[in-house]
């Protein structure tokens, strides 16, 4: 086997410092398409190449990670870099994702999405990508194999990643500034010169501040306190008017015995802001009831208290509901909320259902609460008493003064201010889904 001369002058400063760094464990640290995935690559890539009969670990969170963007890149480095030919200098046998370099060390590529699978495996290095995404477990387990390596003098392990939150990646990150056997380094999406400026630009306006943050300035950010702490009311609440020249459309959290959330909103395509004009949020409501607020009618409801929606059904462009509309309920007769609308006069078209992953609507919506830029592109009309109180109060779970999760707190204390919050993003995640998968999905 020949091979010739590895051709750095890709790389970034910090990128070759990462490859060149000989600590037990190393962790690089990188925004989004800042090359991370790739260099850790290439340092698999070296070690299997000069180390004969050695055996190397490559993990990604999920099987399709592995397939689509692991093997493809070490393929794609041993041929375009190191000038190899499959079949003549290497083999992948794909039946069990086992890469054999000809004269050389192997590489097994696993996902970490059952980390007990790991275990048995004896390995003398291991390549953790996207480990954020993973568990502890995987770690400790890849650590646990490599104690006694087959070929190499001792174990090696490198991990490369964008943050996400403050978890157990977090904490290795902290330690390698005093651990003389951990090594950390940081590279920003745009020292990577890969992503152009105007793009980061673009997603400084479109993302939340912590979120684009953690995506292109590689921070391990806390997602602590209030779930949306940037709402105030001094920037987002502002009276608003009926403008026709605007989008309509109608967020809605459905409930038979808990409370049923409807928010009316206006969205302006040019700029990217939304504005909610009123709000509707009662317990035990009736769907003939429902139905007529939804079209536009006025409604009396307990207390003599009159509502009416501040535009009608035909003036809607869409409505997102949750899920649970195509519930089917046993109190309905076996039909689902959605059928009892749609039999009450709700055109069926104006429905858009989907599944929204909680944490990346959140992020949606944060991103329109206030900008990475700054910029606020979500007001609410002072009417909407409850909306803003729920924003005030929607927070985190704490223990001891302590956030101890990435996801709102679920006790019932906390839920029930979640129903405005719900409305919301199922409208904002639908029409501008600008965080987590839906937009980032597979860069690395």
């Amino acid at each position: 086997m020949t091979a010739r001369k590895v051709d750095l002058s890709w790389s970034t400063p910090k990128a070759v410092n990462f490859l060149q760094s000989q600590a037990k464990l190393s962790l690089f640290i990188g925004g989004v398409r800042s090359s991370k995935t790739f260099t850790g690559s290439v340092k698999g890539c070296l070690i299997a190449l000069q180390t004969p009969n050695s055996l190397g670990l490559v993990i990604a969170p999920t099987y399709s990670m592995v397939r689509d963007v692991l093997v493809k890149t070490y393929i794609d480095i041993l041929t375009l870099f190191f000038g190899l030919q499959q079949g003549t200098d290497f083999t992948y046998h794909k039946s069990n994702h086992h890469l054999h370099i000809h004269g050389g060390g192997d590489v097994l590529f696993r996902s970490g999405e059952n980390p007990e699978r790991l275990e048995g495996i004896t390995a003398d290095w291991y390549h953790l990508d996207e480990a954020a995404q993973m568990s502890e477990k995987v770690y400790k387990i890849c650590l646990d194999r490599t104690t006694r390596p087959l070929t190499l003098p001792r174990g090696y392990g490198w991990i490369t990643t964008t943050p996400k939150g403050q978890n157990w990646v977090y904490r290795l990150y902290s330690e390698a500034a005093t651990e003389a056997e951990y090594y950390a380094e940081t590279i920003l999406t745009s020292e990577a010169g890969i992503v152009k400026q105007a793009e980061i630009e673009h997603a400084k306006k479109a993302l939340d501040p912590r979120y684009f943050r953690q995506q292109y300035l590689a921070t391990f950010e806390a997602w602590a306190g209030l779930v949306y702490d940037d709402f105030t009311r001094a920037e987002n609440v502002r009276p608003l008017k009926y403008n026709p020249e605007l989008i309509n459309y109608i967020g809605m959290d459905m409930g038979w015995n808990d409370e049923t959330a409807v928010l009316w909103y206006q969205h302006d395509r040019t700029n990217g802001i939304w504005y909610l004009l009123s709000e509707f949020v009662e317990s035990y409501i009736r769907p003939e009831t429902l139905a007529k607020v939804i079209r536009g009618e006025e409604v009396v409801l307990s207390g003599q208290r009159k509502f009416k929606a501040p535009y009608s059904l035909e003036q809607v462009e869409r409505i997102y509901p949750g899920t649970d509309i195509s519930n089917r309920q046993q109190a309905a007769d076996g039909l689902s909320l959605r059928d009892i609308l749609v039999a009450n006069g709700i055109d069926k078209a104006y429905f858009r259902v989907k599944q929204h992953r909680v944490f990346d609507s959140i992020l949606s919506v944060r991103a329109k609460v206030k900008g990475a830029d700054g910029v606020c592109r979500l007001f609410v009309d002072p009417s909407c008493k409850r909306y803003i109180g729920d924003k005030e109060s929607w927070h985190y779970p704490e223990k001891d003064g302590v956030i101890t999760g990435e996801m709102p707190d679920a006790s019932n204390d906390n839920h029930r201010f979640s129903h405005t919050n719900d409305a919301e993003r199922y409208v904002i995640d639908s029409v501008e889904p600008t965080a987590g998968s839906q937009i980032f999905g597979g860069l690395t």
